[in-house]
C-alpha cells in the first residue's frame, strides 16, 4: 500500500533519498520517485508493480500515482490494461477517467486512497482524497510558498522544519481520549486534507500557486424510515456483496479473510462466493471458545483456516513500528495485524480483507444509547439515549490548562448536553462526526497501519455500502437489528446455525433466547470464580488479550515505558497534571487506568522517536 510524500514548487526543497529512506519501512517496499518542473513526488510501496505502481502516459506528459487501493470491476481492469503508457493498471484507469473527463472522472473512484495526478502539459497538479478519510493525508506550506504533502506528519515535519512546532493540544486530546479532533496533528502548522476531495494546484510562469477544490462526497443523512428492516438488509446485502467482488478478483492472488466468530467477519465471508482463492486467518492467544467457532465458520465454508497465535508481547514487539507508520494517533493496542506481517507472506496471502466498521456504521456502537431492562428482567437491551460525551472509550478530564483547551476543541463540534431534544438526522450526523474520518478514530491503527504495510482492502468504504449507510434509521442500529438481518441474508442457512460468540446462540435467535442465554453465561462465570484457579496470563474468551494483565506483567512494555525521556515526562505533567500522569505503571489500575496508560505509552514512544532518543 505505502507512503508518499510530494512538493508542489518550482525547486525541490527536500531530499530524494532521505525522505525516501524515511518512507520505506520494510526491505520489500519499492521505492518510485519523480522529479519535475513543478512538482517532485517520492512513493514506496510493498504492492505489486502490474497492479498498483505509478502509471506515465505515452500520449502526454501526465503522470498518477497512488497509495492505498481503489476498487474496479473485472471488466474495468480489463479496460485499464488497453491504456496506452509504462504503470499498474489502477494508476492506468486512473488516467483513463482524468483523459476522457478531467477531474469530473474522479468522482467515480471507489475505494481508501490519496491519488496524485501530475500534469506537466498543463502545469496542474491534481490530489484525490477518500470519502471516509480512510487514508491519512496531510498538508503543510513553506514559508517560501512550496506546498507540501504526504502521508505520513512526522517526515513531513521534518522536512519543513515543523518538528520541534507542537500543537500540545492534540497531545492532550489523545491522553484524555484516544483520539485528535480532524483536522488538527501533533504540529501546530500540519492539517490533514478533507476527505472526499478533489484538489488542483496550477503554477504559472512564475511558480505562483493558485489552489482550488471540489467536495466530491458528502455525509448528508436521509433516513428511511418509510421502508422496512428487510427492504434495507436487503440492499446492504446486495452493496456488500457487490464490493467484496470487486476486492476479491482473482488478479489480486491469494485473499485471506480475518475471521472471528462473531456477525461482521462472517458476513464478509459470506458474501464472497467465489471461496476457490480464499482462506481464513483468526488470530488468538490460546485455542479458546472464540478460535473453535471461527474454524467451524470456515469449515462450513468450505475453506481453510490459517491460526496465527499472538506471542505473549505481540503489541510490545510492534508498538515502535506501529507509531512510526500510524503517527502514533492511535493506540499501539489497536495494532493487531503488523506483527503478522512475515506470516502473512510466508502464507503466500497477496489480499486481506477485514469487516472492520461494520459496527461503527450498521449499529450503535457510535450513537448516544442507554441500556435498559428487557421484560423487567437484569438482561438490558439498547434504547435511544441523551447525549453523552463519552460514547465508547473513556474520556478523561484534567485540571490543567492545557487540557481545559483540549476539552474546548473536542466538544466544540458537538454542541449538545444531555437534556438536548436530538432529531434522527442530529443523531446519524452525531455518530458519524465520531467515526469519520476513519484514519482519526479511536482505534485506527489496526486500518491505517494495516493499508500502510500490507495488501490490504477493506469493503466498508465501498461507495455503494456508505450510499445505504446514509439511509439507515437510527432504530435499526440499535441492538444489531439490521447487522442480525443482514447476517441471515449473506451467510444463509450454511453460518447462521453456527453461534454468534457475543450471545452464544443462533444468528437467527429471538432476544427471549438470547436473555436466556445470557442468564446461563451470568450463574457459569458465578461458578467460576469460586472454582476455577486464578487468571494467570493474557488469553480470554474472546478475539483480544487481557491488555491489563498484559501492560502490568510484559518486561518489555516496562523497558519502553521507562527508557528515559525526560522532556516527555514533563509534558505529559504539564498536560495532565500529577494527580493522572504516573510514571509507575502499577498505578495505572482497573479499565479505565488501562486506556490512559496506553495512550501515554504510545505519545511516548512517538517522543523517544521524535526527539532521537531510540
Amino acid at each position: 500500500m505505502g507512503e508518499f510524500f510530494l512538493q508542489i514548487g518550482k525547486k525541490p526543497h527536500f531530499d530524494v533519498q532521505s525522505v525516501g529512506n524515511n518512507l520505506k519501512h520494510f526491505d520489500d517496499f519499492t521505492l518510485y520517485s519523480l522529479g519535475g518542473e513543478n512538482a517532485s513526488i517520492v512513493l514506496a510501496s510493498c504492492e505489486s508493480p502490474h497492479l498498483w505502481a505509478p502509471f506515465r502516459s505515452s500520449s502526454s506528459r501526465v503522470n498518477v500515482f497512488m497509495t492505498g487501493r481503489i476498487a474496479l470491476t473485472e471488466k474495468e481492469w480489463q479496460i485499464a490494461g488497453e491504456e496506452k503508457g509504462e504503470g499498474g493498471l489502477a494508476c492506468r484507469w486512473v488516467h483513463r477517467l482524468y483523459r476522457e473527463r478531467g477531474i469530473k472522472g474522479f468522482k467515480e473512484l471507489n475505494g481508501a486512497y490519496t491519488i496524485i495526478i501530475i500534469d506537466q502539459d498543463k502545469n496542474a497538479i491534481h490530489l484525490v482524497t477518500d470519502r471516509c478519510g480512510m487514508f491519512q493525508c496531510f498538508h503543510c506550506e513553506s514559508k517560501a510558498g512550496s506546498l507540501f504533502f504526504s502521508s505520513n506528519s512526522d517526515v513531513l515535519a521534518e522536512v519543513c522544519g515543523e518538528s520541534m512546532n507542537l500543537d500540545i493540544t492534540s497531545l492532550s486530546e489523545f491522553a484524555m481520549s484516544g483520539m485528535v479532533t480532524f483536522p488538527y496533528t501533533y504540529y501546530s502548522a500540519i492539517r490533514s486534507l478533507q476527505p472526499g476531495t478533489i484538489f488542483t494546484y496550477s503554477l504559472n510562469e512564475q511558480g505562483d500557486i493558485t489552489a482550488s477544490s471540489v467536495r466530491y462526497f458528502e455525509f448528508i443523512f436521509e433516513p428511511d424510515t418509510a421502508s422496512g428492516l428487510d427492504s434495507i438488509a436487503e440492499e446492504l446485502a446486495s452493496a456488500i456483496e457487490s464490493a467484496v467482488r470487486k476486492r476479491s478478483l482473482a488478479i489480486f492472488g491469494k485473499c485471506a479473510v480475518a475471521l472471528s466468530g462473531g456477525l461482521d467477519s462472517r458476513t464478509l465471508l459470506g458474501a464472497i462466493k467465489d471461496r476457490s482463492n480464499l482462506v481464513a486467518f483468526s488470530f488468538f492467544d490460546k485455542e479458546n471458545y472464540e478460535f473453535r467457532i471461527a474454524k467451524k465458520i470456515a469449515s462450513q465454508a468450505g475453506i481453510d483456516i490459517i491460526p496465527l497465535k499472538r506471542d505473549f508481547d505481540h503489541y510490545g514487539k510492534s508498538s515502535e513500528a506501529c507509531v512510526k507508520i500510524g503517527c502514533a494517533m492511535g493506540s499501539c493496542f489497536a495494532n493487531h495485524f503488523l506483527g503478522f506481517r512475515e506470516h502473512f507472506k510466508q502464507h503466500g496471502i497477496q489480499n486481506i480483507m477485514s469487516g472492520f466498521y461494520f459496527d461503527l456504521l450498521f449499529k450503535a456502537l457510535a450513537l448516544d444509547r442507554q441500556m435498559v431492562p428487557y421484560l423487567g428482567t437484569k438482561y438490558h437491551i439498547e434504547k435511544e439515549g441523551n447525549f453523552k460525551s463519552e460514547y465508547y472509550q473513556p474520556c478523561f478530564t484534567f485540571d490543567t490548562d492545557i487540557a481545559k483547551r483540549a476539552t474546548e476543541r473536542m466538544f466544540g463540534m458537538f454542541p449538545y448536553d444531555k437534556d438536548s431534544v436530538l432529531s434522527e438526522r442530529t443523531r446519524l450526523e452525531i455518530g458519524c462526526k465520531r467515526a469519520m474520518p476513519f484514519c482519526y478514530e479511536h482505534e485506527n491503527a489496526q486500518t491505517v497501519v494495516s493499508q500502510k504495510a500490507l495488501p490490504w482492502y477493506l469493503p466498508i468504504v465501498d461507495t455503494d455500502v456508505l450510499n445505504v449507510y446514509l439511509k439507515i434509521p437510527v432504530a435499526f442500529r440499535m441492538n444489531r437489528l439490521l447487522s442480525l438481518k443482514l447476517s441471515k441474508i449473506v451467510c444463509g442457512s450454511e453460518m447462521i446455525n453456527i453461534p454468534d460468540t457475543n450471545t452464544g446462540t443462533r444468528v437467527d435467535a429471538t432476544e427471549f433466547q438470547r436473555m436466556m442465554m445470557w442468564y446461563m453465561y451470568s450463574i457459569r462465570n458465578k461458578f467460576k470464580k469460586y472454582i476455577a484457579a486464578p487468571k494467570k496470563g493474557v488469553a480470554t474468551d474472546g478475539s483480544w488479550p487481557d491488555h491489563e494483565f498484559y501492560i502490568n506483567n510484559s518486561q518489555l512494555i516496562k523497558r519502553l515505558w521507562n527508557r528515559p525521556n525526560p522532556a516527555a515526562q514533563e509534558l505529559f505533567l504539564q498536560i495532565a497534571g500529577r494527580e493522572r500522569f504516573k510514571t509507575d505503571i502499577a498505578d495505572y489500575k482497573g479499565w479505565r487506568g488501562m486506556f490512559l496508560f496506553i495512550r501515554f505509552y504510545t505519545l511516548k514512544l512517538w517522543m523517544d522517536q521524535l526527539w532521537h532518543n531510540v
